[in-house]
């Protein structure tokens, strides 16, 4: 608790903009209205002034900052999250950003590509084409078709698709490339194709079996579906003996060596 029997105030001003205002209490108004006192309060109130502006605008910058990260941050964990690679390059094929997902697709690390020719993590006969395309020395379609060679020499099959984005001041343009690797859905329809397969041919050894006019013509069409079916080599047939049961007697057989 004090004591006052004067209030002043003074406007806190700084380019022209009012940040705030300077309170001041006193028992004597002479001091107030002296005019060094004045020269003394304008002098404090402008550097104070000054000093809450600049720590608003190094406030305001820090929280766009850290907006700008945040941002930032947030579309990199969606680009490594892709289930695509990603990769962008500059006007002249040269790699200057890969998601996670290229990196474990080829094997490399970001040391390793930035700065390098996009060519090297393609097919060597594929390569020069794909670089012509990219720098406009060579003015034809790219294949959506191409073959990632990695790290450690593998080759595998993917579908490319880019865009062009050309810079704002007009000196060049960049590409992005999205990269889709096709070895998993490859081996996903020999696996249907060889599943359809089987399927085909349950159903004809089904239906050879109902027509079989005999026990023996049954177990030929059993031994030929057989082999269809899981792609064998050859296969026999034995059947347990009706005067000897812990004995079995071959029945039929079918593969190369097989004559009748």
């Amino acid at each position: 608790e004090f004591h006052f029997a004067f209030v002043s105030m003074v406007p806190l001003v700084t380019a022209g903009k009012a940040v705030g205002v300077l309170v001041l209490a006193t028992m004597d108004a002479k001091v107030i209205e002296s005019g060094h006192t004045q020269q003394i309060l304008n002098s404090l109130s402008s550097q104070a002034a000054t000093v809450v502006f600049n720590a608003r605008l190094l406030a305001d910058l820090a929280a766009r900052e850290a907006r700008m990260r945040a941002e930032q941050n947030f579309r990199q964990m969606v680009l490594d999250a892709m289930g695509e690679g990603l990769l962008v390059v500059d006007g002249e094929a040269k790699i200057i950003y890969v998601n996670n997902r290229l990196l474990r697709m080829t094997g490399y690390d970001r040391e390793s590509l930035y700065g390098h020719s996009v060519g090297m993590i393609f097919h060597p006969d594929q390569r020069d084409q794909l670089v012509d395309s990219l720098t406009g020395q060579r003015r034809s379609t790219l294949p959506f078709s191409q073959k990632l060679f990695t790290r450690d020499g593998r080759v595998f099959p993917v579908l490319l698709s880019r865009a062009v984005a050309h810079l704002p001041d007009g000196t060049g343009h960049t590409t992005v490339m999205v990269i889709t690797d096709l070895s998993d859905l490859q081996r996903h329809e020999e696996a249907l194709k060889l599943q359809t397969l089987r399927l085909k041919a349950i159903n004809r050894a089904s239906n050879a079996i109902s027509s079989a006019s005999t026990l023996l013509d049954v177990i030929h069409v059993s031994l030929d579906s057989a082999v269809e079916i899981v792609r064998g080599v050859a296969a026999s047939i034995l059947l347990i003996s009706g005067d000897a049961p812990k004995r079995l007697a071959m029945a039929a057989a079918t593969g190369p060596q097989v004559s009748d």
